[in-house]
């Protein structure tokens, strides 16, 4: 709402359940419109083994015309656990977050936080940054298998002991495409003497067809020629990405290849690879980002 002149204005407050009294409270704030945006994602809990990489996903909701870049971090990560540097350019909303925990990393875990932080033009017509925190869901489970999104207050990262997938390495690490190209990436896994049961490698996080997480800008895709399932004595399968023609220009934008392990039918594990860099040229192989 953009009030046309200086004058006092009324809200009106209706309650969705058509109740209302005089103890019936409400704290209103308001603040000036402008470019804004929201962080949302999948990243409510992670556990690292020493020397791997996890996967976790965020998505930011541009308001008010903002198409700015926004620098992604998680704040409070517990010893020895990196998050993989990544900032969101203009027109791209997706991104995975990559953390990675050292060989020394010791057993430990604490709360952290994720934050998307950027520029924007003020009142005042002068840039000023801003950071925003993310809203946190998670999944709950009902009687009979049914599934639910649930908002929460807390994200967790812990670095615990190996886990079922002791090693996810994926090559080559540059990927280099004009608009319309592809590239394959293989994909290793070592597994623990003990997990022998099926491995799903992907870019996405998928559950059925509903999509709670993407790490790949508008217009690049993993292929369905792709071999992504990984059964048996089989430990190396193959990712194709392909940047379709409308492809935009994007610069060592940093992405993984995921290996998920099932939990239950519904909750995964999501290992991450070594981190993965995707540059799209123009359509003549040129960079059109590179620095003059």
């Amino acid at each position: 709402f953009q009030a046309p002149a200086d004058a006092e204005y009324f809200v009106t407050v209706r309650d969705l359940h058509d109740r209302g009294g005089e103890r019936f409270t409400y704290h209103l704030s308001a603040q000036p419109s402008g470019p804004e945006f929201e962080v949302h994602g999948e990243y409510y809990y992670a556990q690292i083994a020493p020397g791997t990489n996890m996967l976790w996903f965020a998505k930011v909701k541009r308001l008010n015309g903002f198409d700015g870049p926004i620098e992604m971090n998680i704040e409070g990560l517990p010893k020895g656990v990196t998050l993989e540097p990544v900032t969101l350019p203009p027109g791209v909303n997706d991104c995975g977050l990559i953390l990675k925990a050292a060989k020394d990393a010791p057993i430990n875990a604490s709360l952290v936080k994720i934050t998307g932080k950027a520029k924007v033009p003020g009142p005042d017509g002068k840039e000023h940054e801003i950071v925003r925190e993310g809203h946190i869901t998670c999944e709950i489970q009902s009687g009979g298998g049914g599934q639910a999104r649930w908002p929460i207050n807390t994200s967790i990262v812990g670095v615990t002991k190996p886990l079922d997938l002791l090693e996810v390495t994926a090559t080559p690490s540059e990927i280099v495409l004009k608009p319309g190209e592809s590239a394959e990436i293989k994909v290793k896994i070592k597994r623990s003497e003990v997990y022998k049961d099926p491995v799903t490698l992907a870019t996405s996080f998928m559950y059925f067809t509903s999509k709670f997480g993407e790490q790949l800008p508008p217009e690049v895709t993993l292929s369905s020629k792709s071999k992504t399932r990984l059964a048996g004595d089989t430990l190396e399968g193959t990712l194709i990405i392909e940047a379709s023609k409308k492809a935009a220009p994007i610069k060592r934008f940093p992405f993984a290849a995921m290996a998920r392990v099932g939990i239950t039918f519904s909750i995964t594990t999501n290992y991450a690879s070594n981190v993965l860099y995707l540059t799209i040229t123009d359509s003549e192989g040129k960079d059109k980002l590179a620095k003059k």
